[in-house]
């Protein structure tokens, strides 16, 4: 069979698979199917294929050239088919990049390799997120993801003031997949206190007061569950995802403004909310935008705990996150901040909702 009519073959049996169209890939000129992955479910089997051909040739191998494939999922090229297959089951929700290489058969010469990057998004399963509207019209939500409970090492050892320890969640809790927006704010306070004004950014320049009164109007409207701040314990159990490393995705620097709204990304301002890449477990902002008010009295750890709440008096609370106005190390997944609770000046300040 000719090289022609075998690229044929290929493209037809794509076809026949579902596969959409292919389209040119960046590089090369190879050509790519699909233009864009459907989206996984935690929990659920997950299968799509990747089609790459040029005219003449077809594809005689595929590989990950670089980023990863999010968790409980793996990449195989199906030889016999001349195609690539993500498959598996997601364990945990989240966005991943990740480039794929191919090659026809023959030299790795110009024109017969190819890559491209997709984004592979794992959505939280149904039974893993809750949504709680703040309006009767039903048009403004806070979205909630679940957070089962467990075990971490809460700081890192050697950069922080106070000693890396192991604590251990009991609980689980909901916490809010971004931070309170502003329309999120108006809808439960009638205000708008941010310096940058716009709905869908954080609400900011506001104090822990503030944020106690909030909550108190969010618990008036909700059925079965209560609403607080996250205690800084929570707060960083969620934020790691799991991860040990400096940041919810590893310790390469490099990758933080895939994350975070900072110091050399912002603008120097907030940005609205869910617009970069979520930690493994769906939640967004963890890294950078605005500082978020936790529950505790900021102070000394006091060893191994379960279910600590920090101090129990003190003269100020507790910021994690870092801002818009911070440096990576800032942001990092253990680094806290304190301030007087009654403080409603920071630009760069807001909070997310845990409920129980």
């Amino acid at each position: 069979m000719s090289r022609s009519r075998r690229a044929f073959v290929l493209l037809a049996a794509a076809a026949l698979t579902g596969c959409p169209s292919p389209t040119p890939g960046p590089h090369g000129d190879l050509v790519f199917s699909p233009a864009q992955l459907p989206e996984a479910t935690v929990g659920k089997p997950y299968s799509t294929f990747i089609v790459a051909s040029n005219a003449e040739t077809p594809v005689g191998d595929m590989k990950i050239a670089s980023g990863a494939l999010p968790a409980g999922l793996t990449f195989a090229f199906r030889e016999e088919e001349r195609r690539g297959e993500i498959s598996g089951t997601p364990t945990a929700a989240g966005r991943s990049p990740v480039t794929i290489e191919a090659w026809c058969y023959g030299t790795q010469r110009s024109g017969q390799t190819g890559r491209q990057t997709w984004e592979i998004v794992v959505q939280p399963s149904a039974s893993e997120t809750e949504a709680v509207f703040l309006d009767d019209a039903k048009t403004v939500r806070m979205d909630f993801v679940k957070v089962k409970a467990g075990t971490f090492t809460m700081g890192t050892k050697g950069e922080e003031k106070r000693e890396a320890r192991q604590v251990t969640l009991t609980k689980d809790f909901w916490l809010q997949t971004t931070e309170v927006t502003q329309a999120q704010w108006g809808a439960l306070m009638g205000t708008n206190p941010s310096a940058n004004q716009d709905p869908n950014c954080p609400v900011e320049r506001v104090s822990w007061d503030d944020c106690q009164a909030f909550v108190a109007k969010l618990n008036a409207r909700l059925k079965g569950k209560t609403a607080s701040l996250p205690t800084e314990a929570e707060w960083e159990y969620a934020c790691r995802a799991g991860s040990a490393a400096k940041w919810s995705f590893g310790d390469d620097p490099s990758r933080i403004t895939d994350h975070a709204w900072l110091a050399s990304n912002s603008g120097k301002k907030t940005q609205p909310v869910g617009k970069k890449l979520p930690n493994a477990w769906g939640l967004y902002d963890m890294h950078g935008n605005v500082w978020e008010w936790c529950q505790d009295w900021y102070g000394p750890y006091r060893g191994d705990e379960t279910d600590p709440a920090g101090p129990e008096e003190g003269v100020a609370r507790v910021w994690k996150g870092g801002s818009f106005t911070s440096e990576p190390t800032h942001a990092r997944s253990a680094h806290a901040l304190w301030c007087a609770p009654d403080w409603a000046k920071g630009m760069d300040t807001g909070f997310r909702v845990l409920m129980r």
